[in-house]
């Protein structure tokens, strides 16, 4: 890629994109490892979610990190805290 990119991972907030955009952008750009994942809402925060099979597209709504980190367990995915020092509703974890 021209900015040195080797890879880039793509989400949204509470909705998975449709495959075959991703599908046409891996064969636009063959070079670039795109993932493709969601951005979860839970209780805790937000999470960003990968899973290796790009068809295990689960329900979006979970209610706490324990019910997603099970599922995303399941699916042997990623699960990442996508703003760990965000102050929500439940307040910042860190002191």
């Amino acid at each position: 890629m021209e900015i040195g990119l080797t890879g880039i991972a793509l989400t949204e907030h509470d909705t998975w994109w449709p495959r075959q955009d991703f599908r046409e952008r891996r064969k636009k750009f063959p070079g670039l490892t795109i993932l493709d994942g969601v951005e979860i809402s839970c209780l805790e925060g937000h999470f960003l979610v990968f899973v290796p099979d790009s068809d295990a597209r689960f329900k979006i709504g979970i209610a706490s990190i324990l019910e997603l980190r099970g599922l995303v367990d399941s699916h042997k995915g990623i699960l990442i805290w996508a703003h760990p020092f965000y102050m929500s509703i439940v307040g910042c974890l860190f002191s």
